[in-house]
């Protein structure tokens, strides 16, 4: 048995332990891990079995790891909400369980698990909603499997560091930015002469074709054949660019072939081409870009894919982390490609860090009961070099201090909400008063962040 078997099957122990214990566990491991096949491996114990999943591939990868059809029911979660009686079972699994925190899903999901006696699994690899809905405590009272996060599996070699190439276009912006997200100086004399280096370092930036071809010859990945996924936010701009992404990888690679695959739900020929996708077979001199918009964030997880390029800019980290996901696979022998095409990384910049020191230790922290809130914190070495690398900070600055900014708007939404209940008047309009009056520290503590960056985050004048 390798490592990779043996934490699945120390997964599963927990998750049988502590559904037997409490009737309800959720299974939070990170993208990659190989939750769907655990979820099959658990409903082969039970008579009535109901799989409840948000879209069509959700369905057919959980269907692949079953080991027996008999028994087991499906429905998506837009059903559930529309269904009045729902049959007696014994087990029932909820895939990409973050879902559930649509405003109907929810009501639905609440309404089932009174109403029937059967075991409950929730999995997921993003249970950070940026509404602030919190489905494992709402749902599984914060029951969950033991503490594994990407960064354990990236150190096990579950899961292969990625190569990340991120592009930036608005150059010293962006760098200036960059430097203030990082509570440094950018007229700093330091930091200047960082900022100039850097600007010298990038100032081909702007050849894509280069970058694209550098990076893959760096990462020393197979070049007869190559499969990306291009994600895109829309389909007009999938139109507009995906032309332009062809171009990149041609002229990168002027003696293969591109083939080019849309996979979206915009015509019934672009969904039908997900099945395309499952009977593609690897040509050499050819590289396959898979276009799409929303289909294949969730639960895909393609053979032979070398990478993704991320054209799609997003300020949400459970979108930017679904998309990584698509470049992490458990047990692959090759680490996947991410070409951040429109620097998702720096996109989000409401939070500050306060020095090295404490970021490294937050990277080592263990966070108890809620230690899923930071799975997907990344260390210095969980992103390979490459020229264009992502720095240990802008990768902390998103993966690490995103997630507590998300955590300070749930402790402010409450403390105001507990302020109108107890007190006859308007909220406070000042830091100086809220912090007289009335302490946050126990609303903080709760959310494990510190009343002075639930401060920062209601009065980001005075910070």
């Amino acid at each position: 048995m390798d490592i990779r078997e043996r934490i699945q099957e120390q997964t599963i122990l927990d998750l049988t332990r502590k559904l037997a214990i409490y009737g309800k566990c959720a299974l939070v491991r990170c993208m990659g891990f190989g939750k769907t096949k655990i979820m099959a491996e658990i409903s082969s114990r039970y008579n009535r079995v109901l799989f409840l999943y948000p879209t069509k591939y959700s369905r057919e990868e959980i269907e692949a790891h079953l080991k027996r059809t008999d028994g087991v029911d499906f429905m998506t979660y837009h059903a559930l909400t529309q269904a009045d009686i729902i049959p007696r079972y014994d087990l029932i699994c909820l895939d990409e369980v973050h879902r559930c925190g649509a405003k109907e899903t929810k009501k639905a999901i609440r309404k089932l698990m009174t109403s029937q006696k059967a075991y409950f699994v929730g999995a997921t690899g993003t249970p950070d909603r940026m509404d602030s809905f919190d489905v494992i405590k709402e749902f599984f009272d914060n029951i969950c499997v033991y503490e594994y996060t990407l960064h354990d599996a990236f150190v096990d070699g579950i899961v292969k560091r990625p190569y990340y190439c991120y592009c930036t276009y608005d150059l010293e912006t962006d760098l200036k930015q960059a430097a203030l997200t990082a509570g440094e100086d950018p007229e700093d004399p330091k930091v200047k002469e960082v900022i100039d280096a850097k600007l010298i370092e990038w100032a081909d930036i702007f050849d894509i074709p280069d970058v694209i071809r550098d990076t893959i010859e760096e990462c020393g990945a197979e070049s007869s054949y190559m499969k990306f996924i291009v994600f895109f936010s829309c389909f007009k701009q999938l139109h507009e660019k995906a032309s332009e992404v062809e171009e990149w990888f041609q002229s990168a690679y002027m003696n293969l072939r591109i083939r080019c695959t849309i996979v979206t739900s915009e015509t019934p020929e672009y969904t039908n081409n997900l099945e395309i996708l499952k009977d593609m077979v690897p040509e050499d001199g050819t590289i396959d870009l898979i276009f799409c918009v929303e289909m294949l964030s969730m639960s895909a997880h393609l053979d032979n894919l070398t990478g993704i390029v991320m054209y799609r800019g997003t300020s949400s980290s459970v979108v930017y982390m679904q998309q990584l996901g698509r470049a992490l696979s458990a047990g692959s022998d090759k680490p996947g490609i991410v070409f951040d095409i429109v620097d998702n990384l720096h996109r989000k910049s409401i939070f500050r860090l306060e020095g090295e020191n404490r970021k490294k230790e937050r990277v080592g922290k263990q966070s108890g009961e809620e230690w899923w809130h930071d799975m997907d914190v990344l260390s210095e070495d969980d992103m390979r070099a490459t020229g264009f690398e992502a720095t240990y900070r802008e990768l902390l600055a998103k993966a690490v201090a995103e997630p507590i900014a998300n955590r300070c708007r749930i402790v402010l939404n409450e403390h105001r909400r507990l302020w109108q209940e107890a007190i006859d008047e308007s909220y406070p309009s000042s830091r100086e008063v809220l912090e007289r009056d009335v302490p946050l520290m126990n609303l903080a503590e709760w959310q494990e962040v510190t009343v002075k960056q639930v401060l920062d985050m209601l009065f980001p004048e005075a910070v």
